[in-house]
């Protein structure tokens, strides 16, 4: 049965998805087709920011758990529920309630791209300079779709596909700091890809991620849409802007919740 509240997943739908999920983490085709989008890939999915308010007003809490979903029309999802500090979960399933733009990925590129400066200072230890989530983001909008290799958590293929994300709840709490005018904002957690070389691999890793952003749809630019995944389409399209980016989850490999 279905929460008749809008953004919010019952236990049920929860794990119904998260399954669908790792169906679709071990297979290819299934994997690229849910997060095909018009112009290539998804780029983030958005939460309100009235969302992410209730997220960490939760009393007790001090986790926000990222997991990742395959809805019933097969498409990629994340929620994200509160936890504290002994894993037990206080909050109910979050899902995105805020529209994904195709016009995004261009936008978050460029406003890496513009905003970052040799002056630009960090605000928070888990901040992210901005040229170095713009190469994450432009890993993975120049990348080709979806495969079970990026997926793969630092555990290794045998411990089964990622699963999502843990974060600090502060790490949420930090952002909401720029979020004027406070109601017109959206929390982006933008689609990125790490690469690296892991030990005993002669193979490049890439890795999904996400980095997390404020996002206010209402900002020239923003509305932007059927944009290549291409760096200077991406400069011509969108406004910059100098709010921070910030990556600071931990994966979290197959376990419950």
């Amino acid at each position: 049965m279905a929460n008749a509240t809008p953004g919010l997943l019952t236990p049920d739908e929860f794990d119904r998805y998260t399954k669908q999920w790792l169906a679709a983490a071990a297979d290819a085709k299934a994997l690229a087709a849910c997060f095909a989008a018009p112009g290539g890939k998804m780029p983030n999915v958005q939460f309100t920011l009235q969302q992410v308010v209730q997220l960490v007003s939760t009393v007790g809490g001090r986790f926000v758990k990222a997991r990742f979903l395959v809805t019933d029309d097969h498409k990629f999802s994340v929620a994200l529920f509160v936890t504290d500090a002994a894993d037990q979960q206080l909050s109910a399933y979050y899902v995105p309630l805020a529209a994904a733009n195709a016009g995004d990925a261009a936008q978050e590129v460029v406003a890496a791209r513009t905003a970052a400066s040799p002056a630009q200072v960090a605000v928070h230890a888990t901040q992210v300079p901005h040229n170095l989530v713009r190469e994450w983001l432009l890993n993975w909008a120049k990348a080709g779709p979806a495969t079970p290799a990026m997926f793969t958590t630092p555990a290794g293929a045998a411990a089964g596909p990622l699963r999502g994300y843990n974060f600090d709840l502060s790490d949420f709490m930090t952002p909401l700091y720029n979020a004027q005018p406070f109601d017109q904002q959206n929390v982006c957690l933008n689609f990125t890809l790490h690469e690296f070389y892991a030990p005993v691999s002669a193979a490049l890793t890439q890795t999904f991620g996400l980095a997390m952003r404020l996002y206010n749809p209402t900002e020239k630019g923003a509305a932007t849409s059927n944009i290549a995944a291409k760096d200077t389409t991406a400069e011509s399209a969108a406004t910059a802007s100098d709010d921070p980016f910030f990556d600071i989850g931990q994966p979290s490999p197959p376990a419950p919740k």
